[in-house]
């Protein structure tokens, strides 16, 4: 398996100016109109998504890892306004605590859980900050838990006192914790029997804790990278334990020098099908758990500078929303909230990258309930456009739509809905056509945090006659029908 969060790296955004140049050179070409017919199946609900779906990660690297300086869980500055505030407005989600540093943290709970050395401690006091954070924030919790404690190999049993503590404390205190996980990515150290019976003493301790089984946190496994094989056997192992199967995919590599020329390729977004088509079927055919990729983004070992944290990151990030939603997953946790070069925030003033908006947008548009669509097969490998249930309008449709072809403007002729005008458009371009900005239009306008640290407003454009759909090359965007007639969104 792949160490999916190793947080040490040594890209610089220098070293891929010679990419960067010549990625921008491959945009200025001769452009083509293709007009295309996009089924929106009014009729047919193929889920219907929880509030939480679209949330994010929170990691325990040090300040001295490179891209994690004041980002990491001990060091992130809970107290910081913008922080707070931005934060909130991506609330209800759920806020995924972990990452490959996980299994090395102690509690420091009461006199007989003191730190030792080689480890790094979580004192309940930093808890009670982090906890803070969330209820003022609106977020829940869902917690990874330390399964090496007590362990100098595979074959002696977990030492699990110190964690029954820490969650004794954390019951006691009535903290939004929704979910408790145990262990990441250690397919290479445990084998999944040992890893099923280590889940099954958790169950154990949850229960305890929480006796009330309708306000119990969910027991969340097995957090490794996605091995369809091997996940279909700990499911078999687990099934009736665990609430939620998650497994960790990112579709592309850090360090890959060619990752920008990568995510606008079909093969890159076929990725998120692929991975999330075979997870889920490795989960519901042996239980009735939720599925959810418990962590993921454009690529792994913290992501790429001036590449997962910019204008470029969206192909991937708007396709995966929506290739996960269709195949029936209940959460979506992106890494990261702050940190690594794939954050959502920045860690200069925690001002929002490009994915920030997308997954506003995203939460504000995109409803709970998702529709099936028909896409051309000659077209679907260059256009992706997902449906669901509008959000802000009963009877409405929302749409999502991504156009990775670098020459071809699609005008969509889309078909199912009842109205097509008048229709909300809310279209995002690269600042002057540089995919790797740091920053997004939304149509035309960039946007940034104002003078008194408030977001932008997010207005669309509204459209007013029965013109089709059109979506420039190497751009996304998001559409709403308002008069769809849709029953089923009614």
């Amino acid at each position: 398996g792949i160490n999916a969060e190793y947080g040490t790296r040594k890209n610089t955004p220098s070293s891929l100016m010679n990419l960067r140049t010549g990625f921008l050179l491959f945009l200025v070409v001769s452009l083509t109109v293709s007009d295309t017919s996009i089924v929106v199946n009014v009729g047919d609900l193929i889920w219907t998504l929880p509030e939480t779906y679209t949330s994010f990660n929170a990691d325990w690297w040090p300040n001295d890892s490179t891209g994690w300086d004041k980002a990491g869980l001990l060091n992130l500055d809970l107290e910081n306004p913008l922080l707070i505030y931005l934060t909130s407005q991506l609330a209800p989600a759920n806020w995924r605590l972990g990452g490959s540093l996980g299994d090395s943290i102690i509690y420091e709970v009461g006199k007989y859980n003191p730190c030792r050395q080689g480890y790094s401690c979580l004192n309940m006091t930093r808890w009670d900050q982090i906890a803070a954070f969330a209820m003022k924030t609106g977020l829940n919790i869902v917690f990874g838990i330390n399964e090496l404690y007590g362990r100098k190999n595979a074959s002696e049993p977990w030492d699990f006192t110190n964690a029954e503590s820490f969650l004794a404390y954390t019951a006691s205190k009535n903290y939004p914790v929704v979910g408790w996980e145990l262990g990441n990515e250690l397919n290479n150290i445990l084998p999944e029997t040992v890893s099923a019976e280590d889940i099954k003493v958790l169950r154990g301790i949850i229960n305890r804790q929480w006796p009330d089984a309708t306000s119990r946190p969910k027991l969340i496994a097995p957090d490794q990278p996605l091995n369809p094989k091997l996940l279909s056997e700990f499911v078999n192992l687990t099934a009736g334990i665990v609430d939620v199967y998650t497994y960790h995919f990112y579709n592309g590599y850090g360090l890959d020098p060619n990752l920008p020329k990568e995510i606008v390729t079909p093969g890159f977004l076929e990725d998120s099908l692929k991975s999330s088509s075979e997870a889920y079927k490795a989960v519901s055919s042996g239980s009735k758990a939720e599925t959810w990729l418990g962590e993921g983004a454009a690529a792994w070992h913290s992501g790429q500078p001036e590449t997962t944290n910019t204008y470029i990151s969206g192909f991937y990030y708007v396709n995966a929303l929506g290739i996960l939603a269709q195949n029936k997953h209940t959460g979506f946790q992106r890494q990261t909230l702050v940190g690594g070069f794939y954050g959502l925030l920045n860690q200069t003033r925690f001002e929002p990258n490009p994915d920030y908006f997308n997954l506003l947008l995203w939460k504000k548009i995109m409803g709970e309930q998702v529709l099936s669509t028909d896409v051309p097969k000659t077209e679907s490998s260059y256009l992706k456009f997902y449906a669901h249930c509008s959000k802000q309008v009963k009877g409405g449709i929302a749409t999502a739509i991504i156009n990775i072809s670098p020459d071809t403007t699609y005008q969509l002729n889309v078909t199912g809905v009842t109205k097509l005008a008048p229709r909300h458009e809310y279209v995002l371009t690269a600042p002057n056509g540089d995919l790797r900005s740091y920053f997004t239009q939304l149509n035309g306008e960039t946007l940034k945090i104002t003078s008194d640290n408030k977001l932008p407003p997010l207005n669309p454009k509204i459209i007013s006659d029965n013109s089709m759909v059109s979506i420039k090359p190497l751009s996304y965007q998001f559409v709403v029908f308002p008069d769809a007639g849709s029953t089923i969104c009614a």
